[in-house]
């Protein structure tokens, strides 16, 4: 029967350089990079059957997902590293950390284990926060480092949250601390540099309307008469400036208000960490720091569980 012994075959060859990879394996990457044709996801099926294998073997499983792209319907659901190509390296840096942590056996039974990244997703949304994406205003200024940026649209806040677990998280947490201080001030000057623009423009179209050609679309032509396209015009670039007036205050105010949340391992020097984190942000009174204390970060009186959910 040529048949049954080529599947054969076929089937070993393919289980001695794949399968037993998978069953040897700490942990799995899975990257589910679908190649789009005319606007059409065409998902690579051997992809896919590696990440089930993974999945009945009981793996811990990094699955990487192209930001944007549409995964099968069957497994939409599942979380997924979401990457862009700035922000891969870091995605995956932390991604790998986690599963080396989790699918670690801990030296002592006592030991708690790290807070991983689907609990921490998880209770952040629970508590009312929103992770934020590559859309958000802030994503420049977090896309690269360490932290994640979440919302609570309830309550106004906008948090940068870390997870620290070793001394060299800690090294990386200052350094990138620094970087998003600094980052933070240009976004600010930008926008008030904005706003006083837009401010002046629109107070100019209030008082004389007839004679701000400059400030409006190139194809404007002003009338004498403020009537038929040229009245048009204008209230459209009115309406432009107003809400751009109002976004730009509204995000001037966040960026008066930003948490920095740190979730500690106990492992880690906290008192020496708190000490460095705190000396960095003394000069710049906007940021407040916050730390995680008896397994829950606290924000303006919004409390976030760090403990996996209980079934």
């Amino acid at each position: 029967m040529p048949g049954l012994f080529w599947t054969a075959v076929g089937q070993d060859i393919f289980c001695t350089k794949i399968c037993g990879k998978i069953i040897e394996s700490q942990f799995c990457l899975v990257i589910l990079d679908d190649l789009v044709r005319d606007g059409v996801n065409i998902p690579n099926p051997n992809v896919y059957y590696e990440y089930g294998l993974m999945t009945s073997l009981g793996k811990h499983i990094i699955p990487l997902q192209k930001d944007g792209l549409k995964l099968a319907f069957n497994i939409q659901s599942y979380d997924t590293v979401k990457y862009t190509p700035r922000n891969i390296g870091t995605e995956l840096d932390r991604a790998i950390k986690d599963a080396i942590k989790l699918s670690q056996t801990p030296d002592a039974p006592s030991l708690k284990p790290p807070v991983s990244e689907r609990t921490l997703l998880r209770q952040f949304e629970l508590a009312g926060f929103e992770p934020k994406d590559r859309h958000w205003f802030l994503d420049d200024v977090i896309s690269d480092t360490c932290f994640r940026g979440f919302g609570n649209p309830d309550v106004s806040i906008c948090a940068f949250v870390a997870k620290v677990d070793n001394a060299d998280d800690a090294r990386t947490f200052l350094e990138d601390t620094g970087v998003v201080i600094l980052r933070t001030e240009k976004e600010r000057q930008k926008r008030e540099e904005l706003l006083k623009t837009s401010e002046a423009q629109l107070a100019h179209i209030e008082q004389d309307p007839t004679t701000v050609q400059g400030l409006l679309v190139p194809t404007f032509q002003v009338t004498n008469r403020y009537e038929g396209p040229g009245r048009y015009a204008i209230s459209r670039r009115k309406q432009e400036l107003e809400k751009t007036v109002v976004q730009t205050r509204d995000e001037l105010q966040r960026l008066e208000g930003i948490h920095i949340g740190l979730i500690i391992d106990p492992d880690v020097n906290r008192t020496a960490l708190l000490k460095s984190a705190t000396k960095l942000l003394a000069a710049h009174a906007s940021f407040t720091l916050v730390s995680n204390t008896d397994d829950h970060l606290d924000f303006a009186g919004t409390s976030v569980s760090l403990n996996p959910v209980e079934v």
